[in-house]
């Protein structure tokens, strides 16, 4: 076990990126997050990443208000690391060019393409 997981609560401070855009996601409108949701449970089931989704007792997490976003971000924490690392970036991206940034990113960047090859079509 590495010294970071013992000294972090949360999965996803393990990488400074993934905690970024976990940040990021956390601060988005509903409607944004559920978008993203969207992708992430896409690429979960293209990844053939399978766990038990099913009804919280507790809403103790942030994203643990809405099933789908529960599922999604569980999705998310299961992704090989790479994987995980590149969705972060995707969803850096994403919401950074929501803001009305200069290169605008739509929903099809998330679509199992990195971002240079978004920039190219």
């Amino acid at each position: 076990m590495s010294l970071k997981l013992l000294f972090s609560k949360r999965w996803y401070d393990q990488d400074p990126t993934v905690s970024l855009a976990m940040s990021l996601l956390r601060n988005t409108s509903f409607d944004n997050q559920l978008q993203i949701a969207d992708i992430l449970i896409e690429n979960g089931i293209n990844l053939s990443i399978k766990f038990k989704s099913g009804h919280r007792l507790f809403n103790r997490r942030w994203y643990d208000h809405d099933d789908k976003m529960t599922d999604a971000i569980e999705y998310f924490r299961l992704f090989p690391e790479e994987e995980q690392k590149k969705m972060a970036v995707q969803i850096i991206e994403y919401l950074y060019n929501l803001d009305g940034s200069a290169n605008r990113c739509n929903l099809s960047c998330f679509n199992n393409k990195t971002l240079d090859e978004e920039k190219l079509s």
